[in-house]
């Protein structure tokens, strides 16, 4: 009886080891990846970025992974002052892994949920991060300075709006401004 209770013991403080273990991973991912996406698209658009709650979700017989994160903000250091920039409550992406070994980010899916914009001008936080999510470069100079090698592409991109009275995106040159309701972008 005494070896039954043991074994129960030694399984018990395995299992609770295993659950603590896969938890603070899942933590560490998650903190990790909030710090790589404020990174990547800090360096990618030129644009203060700020996230919460980013979440990781691993799909290994299908190759993705599915990235889940809230109330994003987007904004040109020309437009933090102004209050402008782009603004996301909720972004959720399907990544293909296998692309990661070929120098390639795939966002097989990307969906942005009740995304608004205030873009005045041509260096903005919303045309900053459309030309950087869409793989487009601004001039030949600054193609020649991205010597990384990594291609960002994008098969499905969802900009869905949020259903309330005021403009989803607002874009604006030299004194003028466009406002929009009830935007969807698809690719």
């Amino acid at each position: 009886m005494s070896i039954a209770r043991s074994f129960r013991k030694r399984y018990v403080v395995i299992v609770a080891l295993c659950i603590v273990l896969i938890g603070c991973t899942q933590y560490f991912a998650n903190r990790l990846l909030g710090w790589g996406l404020v990174k990547g698209f800090s360096l990618g658009t030129g644009c203060v970025v700020e996230l919460s709650d980013p979440w990781l979700y691993v799909h290994p017989l299908r190759g993705e992974l599915h990235v889940e994160v809230r109330m994003v903000r987007i904004s040109h250091p020309d437009e933090v002052a102004l209050e402008h920039g782009f603004f996301i409550d909720g972004i959720s992406i399907n990544l293909d892994v296998l692309a990661l070994f070929r120098k390639r980010v795939s966002l097989n899916s990307l969906k942005l949920i009740n995304a608004r914009a205030i873009s005045i001008g041509t260096a903005t936080g919303f045309l900053n991060t459309i030309r950087f999510v869409t793989g487009m470069k601004k001039d030949r100079a600054s193609r020649k300075r991205d010597g990384s090698g990594w291609k960002v592409s994008v098969r499905d991109l969802e900009i869905l709006s949020a259903n309330s009275t005021q403009p989803d995106l607002i874009l604006g040159l030299a004194g003028n401004q466009l406002s929009f309701r009830g935007v969807r972008f698809e690719m």
